[in-house]
């Protein structure tokens, strides 16, 4: 059984830029589907762009038959859809874009831009999954490239999907740390502690964090 749990708060500005998505897969028992989006700040319809490719995504995603879902190369396809669709809606922004699925022993997805997707597997190394990806163009301007990513799951195991809110201002240390120590929702309380800033306790940009363990976590 695949538990999952997820934090998002705005930081730095009025209005959270952020979107995430986390739900079951109704045509895959016992599978998830997960995305990060972070609208692109600076510029008009980042928080519309995020919230359009995280939607784009669920919708393409109910439509394919399982088998599909775990095969790297129809998650480019998807980040597609997703660029497209941002690009088409008016006062749609730019965004980055993570998306994956999920069962109890696979992961596989693709990513565009910053945000990150981590997996800590029993006796492994951790694995950056997006370690690859490429930044821009970014997802809404029409050439964004997906990059895929796969890997088998042994449990116990943990993956976190994040912003760049996260892992810019909780830091690389600390997630590694908390990922590899911490259960369920106290990575995304510890990590957002960590973020904060010591003397206000504010944020310094928005924050999103998708947790995902099996059930031995």
């Amino acid at each position: 059984m695949i538990r999952g749990f997820h934090l998002s708060e705005t930081g730095g500005h009025a209005q959270n830029e952020d979107a995430f998505l986390l739900s079951p897969l109704p045509q895959h028992a016992g599978a998830f589907l997960a995305a990060v989006a972070d609208g692109q700040g600076g510029q008009p319809g980042g928080a519309l762009a995020a919230r359009l490719a995280c939607e784009t995504c669920a919708s393409v995603v109910a439509n394919l038959p399982p088998k599909e879902l775990f095969l790297p190369s129809c998650w480019g396809t998807i980040l597609q859809r997703a660029d497209a669709a941002v690009r088409a809606t008016a006062g749609a922004g730019f965004t980055t874009l993570a998306a994956f699925c999920l069962t109890d022993t696979h992961i596989c997805g693709a990513s565009c831009g910053d945000s990150a997707v981590v997996l800590f597997n029993a006796g492994d190394p951790v694995q950056i999954l997006t370690s690859g990806q490429r930044k821009n163009p970014p997802v809404g301007s029409g050439g964004a490239v997906g990059v895929s990513f796969a890997a088998n799951l042994s449990p116990p195991w943990t993956v976190l999907a994040m912003s760049d809110g996260v892992w810019k201002y909780a830091g690389w240390e600390n997630i590694l740390r908390m990922g590899a120590e911490q259960r369920g929702e106290a990575i995304g309380g510890a990590l957002l502690g960590c973020a904060r800033l010591k003397r206000t306790g504010e944020l310094q940009d928005d924050f999103t964090l998708i947790v995902l363990q099996d059930s031995l976590n």
